[in-house]
């Protein structure tokens, strides 16, 4: 947090006096601010919100970066992959595939190439944490879906959406297709899909409007121990407040891009 103004600050051509004038606190305020001594409460971070939003500070920008940063400082084995994860609670103990059933993969653990994306879904609770998080995938038996009408006719299997079908042969190609799969990697896929599916499949929409990066989803115990956290981040209410709007913003893109 205290880097992260400091940031905002410099990037407005501020001193700490100035800044602080203009947030109408002391300039030691502010100085004990960016120094870590101190953390802006709630009300100060509400704030810091306004007068970013009302100077057009790219704060989600800084967020992102800041995570980019982190994640170049990681080194890794060749077997394992860097991905993204949030949670709305935080995680405690051992991972385990335990996300509600109605997910895009089935009920599992999962990860994204992008920190955008997890970042959007575990922005709105005050526990939430985010973590930057490695998969060794060297002995992990998995399914990778391109994007396409398997990949559509997937996940809609997943959500529910399938299930007055139970005996018919394109549910059973479908269910068989992840059987047995430690792990499911695809494209991500948002909600609005399912308002056009037909769309979708009679090639309205392409497979543009679903690249939001791909999700890996690890549906095993096996692939959940595989899965080491690098780095646990914890937003701030600002840093929340800011990826909310941010996710509100991509959302109208999307709904235009489709």
């Amino acid at each position: 947090m205290n880097k992260l103004l400091k940031q905002i600050r410099e990037h407005l051509n501020l001193s700490q006096s100035d800044f602080a004038e203009e947030l109408k606190v002391t300039f030691q305020t502010v100085n004990r601010w960016e120094n870590g001594h101190v953390y802006p409460n709630r009300l100060a971070q509400s704030d810091i919100y306004e007068y970013c939003k009302n100077k057009n500070v790219p704060v989600y920008e800084m967020i992102l970066d800041r995570i980019e940063k982190k994640t170049r400082d990681i080194k890794i084995d060749s077997s394992r992959v860097l991905l993204y994860h949030g949670s709305k609670y935080g995680i405690t103990g051992k991972i385990r595939p335990i996300s509600r059933d109605k997910c895009d993969f089935g009920k599992g653990f999962y990860m994204g190439t992008a920190p955008s994306h997890p970042l959007t879904l575990i922005a709105g609770f005050d526990s939430s944490r985010f973590y930057i998080v490695s998969l060794d995938l060297s002995d992990l038996s998995y399914k990778e879906v391109p994007t396409g009408l398997d990949l559509a006719m997937l996940v809609a299997l997943n959500r529910g959406k399938m299930d007055d079908y139970l005996n018919s042969l394109i549910y059973k190609k479908y269910k068989n297709m992840t059987l047995d799969k430690d792990l499911i990697i695809g494209n991500i896929v948002d909600d609005r899909m399912f308002f056009m599916m037909d769309r979708f499949f009679g090639g309205d929409i392409t497979d543009k409007a679903l690249e939001l990066g791909k999700q890996y989803a690890a549906v095993s115990q096996k692939a959940c121990d595989n899965v080491r956290i690098e780095k646990e981040i914890e937003l701030s209410y600002l840093e929340r407040q800011i990826i909310i709007d941010a996710a509100d913003l991509n959302r109208e893109k999307g709904i235009r891009l489709a």
